[in-house]
């Protein structure tokens, strides 16, 4: 009776719409694609986390798999989800790294990279991977390729997978730290994504500009998500959001507010609200946590 009470008492982070342009409704019951862009500072990360918790409100498993060197998704071990609700948390660790907590809670778990499979994966609430828990980024990438391909085996489920990913590009070089060309490493990367779907896995990506991102990437997704643009333009595919939008605004807006554009090119104007436990620029997140690190040379 107590974790139900819980349960209706935690509530994900706000985020309201109001279309401009159609009528939809995000309804994170089903796997969507979601990519924002903005320059840095612009509150992408926030608000990919703010849309991870509506899906862990609904019941659904959250893998935060890349984010900054600054190791972001780590702050999840302190949102309410976790010390609260105490939903099963798992903590993906490279292989020669070992992890200190001061008090460590019971249902937080630390396991190597290679150490999982689909099951595992399944058995967990929140799965977290971040940077300062590899001995390198060439490991991070490795074992980020290596638990994406344990999702692709996934071929029945009763709860969705949603994957955070900041920088988008990142899939890409994981899966170019494996492959023989960047062509074929591209066209892999595309293939996951629109597959994704139907392995039950619903995905959110940030990048810096949208120009960067391959045009393939885009028709993919169910939404984009326009955060501020600051000296950056939109594709001129795209200008037609101008009509709509003030593009002055869009330059300098405030992290609260973005644009959101559906594949159906409807659109509106959001707002949402930052995570009380989102980490903040200038915080170590380790120290902030009571978490030592410590990194030992593989043996010969």
């Amino acid at each position: 009776m107590k974790a139900k009470t819980l349960i209706n008492q935690i509530k994900p982070s706000p985020i309201k719409i109001s279309w401009i342009k159609g009528l939809e409704k995000i309804d994170v019951n089903r796997p969507l694609v979601i990519l924002a862009l903005g320059v840095r500072g612009a509150g992408k990360s926030a608000f990919l986390e703010a849309l991870a918790e509506h899906y862990l409100a609904k019941g659904h498993i959250v893998l935060d798999l890349f984010g900054s060197r600054s190791g972001e998704g780590l702050a999840w071990l302190r949102s309410q989800w976790v010390t609260k609700l105490r939903l099963p948390t798992l903590i993906v660790k490279g292989e020669n790294i070992n992890i200190k907590f001061q008090s460590k809670p019971i249902n937080i778990d630390i396991k190597n990279w290679n150490e999982l499979n689909l099951k595992t994966i399944e058995s967990y609430r929140i799965i977290i991977s971040a940077s300062p828990l590899y001995y390198n980024i060439n490991e991070e990438f490795k074992a980020v390729n290596y638990i994406m391909n344990q999702l692709f085996k996934r071929l029945g489920w009763t709860k969705y997978i949603c994957i955070v990913c900041r920088e988008s590009a990142n899939l890409f070089y994981s899966r170019l730290k494996h492959k023989e060309n960047q062509k074929f490493a591209k066209a892999e990367t595309i293939y996951l994504i629109r597959e994704a779907r139907h392995h039950g896995l619903a995905l959110l990506m940030d990048t810096q500009k949208l120009t960067a991102v391959d045009i393939d990437l885009r028709m993919l997704c169910d939404y984009i998500i326009f955060k501020r643009q600051g000296m950056f333009t939109i594709p001129r595919d795209l200008w037609w959001i101008y009509r709509y939008i003030e593009p002055s605004w869009l330059q300098k807006c405030h992290q609260k507010y973005f644009i959101i554009m559906s594949n159906k090119a409807n659109l509106g104007l959001g707002i949402f609200q930052m995570a009380k436990w989102h980490k903040r620029a200038r915080e170590n997140i380790l120290r902030a946590l009571k978490i030592k690190v410590e990194k030992h040379k593989a043996k010969e």
